[in-house]
């Protein structure tokens, strides 16, 4: 159940669960969220997203000083306690639920409305987790985003194919002892590569603009002169600078 429709299109896709549903608000996602909780007997995993906390902050700015931006976190805030609430009023007899509550990244570190390039205020974010055999006290082991698919796997005890190497995430909420989560392998952040290949798009644009000035001047010139020579053309500078925009992974 999703407010921003991005996670259906680039990330769920057809046949990723058996029901994907979006709303144009996330008191509407708060609604539906609540509503399988009462009703759905079978229900054996639930993924609730809300929007209005990222988009606030890119209309007013990521910032505890920004009021737009704090009354949008306590209607989150409160919105989640009534789906907590229907977790709690449902019939658990025969169920263990483990609840995951996160962000996906942070906010305002170079830029108040923003969150990249990825610095560290940006890429920092909260997690609770509540319920199954997850360790009651602050998490200690540096937790990280990429961890909470991990920690879902294991609770519903699916092995992943290839071992637990497989992720890069690891069972943060399960095991206080566990190793630093895996840096990214990629050699630079998704956004350098982005940023040159805007540049490479824009180089090439301009060079088409350059040739087809200097095919008309030619042409303007053979008419003029009967015969013309064309002769050595200067090429931009195919060099990208890369930009500074720190690591792009979330902690």
């Amino acid at each position: 159940v999703y407010r921003w429709e991005p996670i259906d299109e680039h990330i769920l896709g057809e046949g990723s669960a058996d029901r994907r549903e979006g709303y144009d608000t996330d008191e509407k996602v708060r609604d539906r969220a609540v509503e399988l909780l009462t009703d759905e007997p079978d229900l054996d995993v639930l993924f609730v997203s809300m929007d209005d906390v990222d988009a606030t902050g890119h209309d007013e700015g990521f910032s505890p000083d920004v009021p737009e931006y704090v009354a949008a976190v306590e209607r989150a805030e409160n919105m989640t306690a009534d789906i907590l609430d229907a977790l709690g009023a449902r019939d658990q007899s025969q169920e263990t639920w483990l609840v995951i509550i996160t962000s996906d990244h942070g906010g305002g570190g170079r830029f108040l409305k923003m969150h990249h390039p990825s610095t560290l205020i940006d890429r920092n974010t909260f997690m609770l987790v509540t319920g199954g055999s997850a360790i009651q006290g602050e998490m200690t082991n540096d937790p990280v985003i990429i961890d909470v698919a991990v920690m879902a796997l294991n609770h519903l005890e699916v092995p992943l194919p290839e071992g637990e190497e497989a992720l890069d995430g690891r069972n943060s909420a399960f095991d206080s002892t566990v190793p630093p989560a895996r840096e990214p392998t990629c050699e630079k952040p998704i956004f350098y590569y982005r940023v040159n290949l805007m540049a490479a798009l824009v180089g090439t644009c301009c060079l088409s603009i350059c040739a087809s000035v200097i095919f008309i001047t030619v042409r303007l010139r053979k008419q003029r002169q009967g015969r013309g020579k064309l002769g050595g053309m200067s090429h931009p500078n195919e060099d990208v600078i890369p930009a500074d925009v720190g690591n792009s992974h979330s902690e």
